[in-house]
């Protein structure tokens, strides 16, 4: 198992709302509004901590450009 469990896809422009709470151990993202078709993120810890480290080599590479 690859440790996620749908396959899907979402855009994310310069003006979409992104939020998030802690709940427990876990962190929940919400790209979108609660009404506007939006998506939401649960991760672990670890999870947060391995996609905040991929973000900030995609923002590198994009900003080398």
């Amino acid at each position: 198992m690859s440790g996620i469990k749908v396959d899907s896809w979402v855009a994310v422009e310069g003006d979409c709302h992104i939020d998030f709470d802690v709940v427990g151990q876990e962190i929940q993202f919400r790209l979108g509004g609660v009404h506007d078709g939006g998506l939401d993120l649960i991760l672990s810890e670890r999870g947060l901590e391995k996609l905040a480290a991929k973000v900030g080599e995609a923002l590198a590479q994009v900003r080398d450009k």
